[in-house]
């Protein structure tokens, strides 16, 4: 988030927490959704988090709103199996180090630079 505005010039971070990690997220959301600029989802460390949170994205996508998702690497093919599912093959997602609930302040600052340059590439396309 602070990256997000120090460097790239973004007014204002909108935080959002689905009531069910795992599950997509509910239409109150998704109508908010329609208001904002871009959408970055992620990131669980569990395989059905993961990929639920893909499905936002990719859904916010669909709304016409650039979307990126955050996915550690164990759960890859999580994320590829969800955006087959929603018709979306080739939807392209960002990809950090599992895992990270046990990772150290410093090792998510890494990785949340790592997500940060990958994703602002990705919603730019």
């Amino acid at each position: 988030e602070e990256l997000l505005i120090k460097n790239h010039g973004v007014k204002k971070v909108i935080r959002v927490v689905k009531k069910n990690y795992s599950a997509p997220a509910e239409s109150e959301i998704l109508t908010e959704v329609k208001k904002w600029n871009a959408v970055v989802t992620g990131v669980g460390d569990w395989g059905s988090c993961s990929s639920c949170s893909l499905h936002d994205s990719i859904k916010s996508e669909q709304l016409g709103i650039p979307s990126i998702s955050i996915i550690t690497s164990k759960f890859v093919s999580a994320a590829k199996m969800m955006s087959r599912a929603l018709g979306a093959e080739e939807y392209p997602f960002v990809i950090i180090n599992h895992p990270i609930s046990s990772a150290s302040k410093d090792e998510l600052e890494i990785q949340a630079r790592i997500a940060l340059k990958e994703g602002i590439n990705l919603i730019l396309r």
